[in-house]
């Protein structure tokens, strides 16, 4: 009888308010999961490239000394000539890591032309690697497409 009183709209108002909160609670979550993974590579003394205000970021020259790249979306077409940790939704990869690749949170494509000259540490949701990775696949991920990963390094 009480929700009567309330009506349709008024239904469909605390549903919209509550998914609005729930929304505000998993992104401030997410973002203090960004933040703590940044400060650990910061205390190993990696340098932070953030994203652009559209979140973004676009790898064209060499990047030079342990580094976390941090946005939503990156594309990263330029070698790394150390360990490179990347906290992305959606990240690609089609230049090499002379080191360890870290990467955390979405999913991450190491293309035809992407190579890992060390290990691939992952915690993410997905993982397609079309390149070469010379060392192990470690840690957790819901899906590995690895099915055209190469098995030798072909340098540019």
């Amino acid at each position: 009888m009480k929700w009567s009183l309330i009506g349709c709209g008024g239904a469909i108002a605390i549903f919209v308010v509550a998914l609005v909160i729930g929304y505000a609670l998993v992104g401030r979550a997410v973002q203090q999961e960004r933040d703590n993974l940044v400060a650990r590579y910061k205390s190993q003394g990696y340098r932070e490239i953030q994203g652009n205000h559209e979140g973004r970021i676009n790898i064209t020259d060499p990047i030079k000394g342990k580094t976390v790249l941090n946005a939503n979306w990156i594309s990263v077409h330029a070698d790394s000539d150390s360990d490179l940790a990347i906290i992305g939704i959606d990240c690609s990869l089609d230049s090499t890591v002379n080191g360890n690749l870290f990467f955390h949170i979405g999913q991450l494509r190491i293309g035809p032309d992407g190579a890992v000259l060390g290990n691939l540490e992952v915690d993410c949701r997905k993982v397609i690697v079309d390149g070469y990775i010379q060392g192990q696949i470690k840690g957790h991920h819901s899906y590995l497409e690895d099915a055209n990963r190469k098995d030798k390094f072909s340098p540019k």
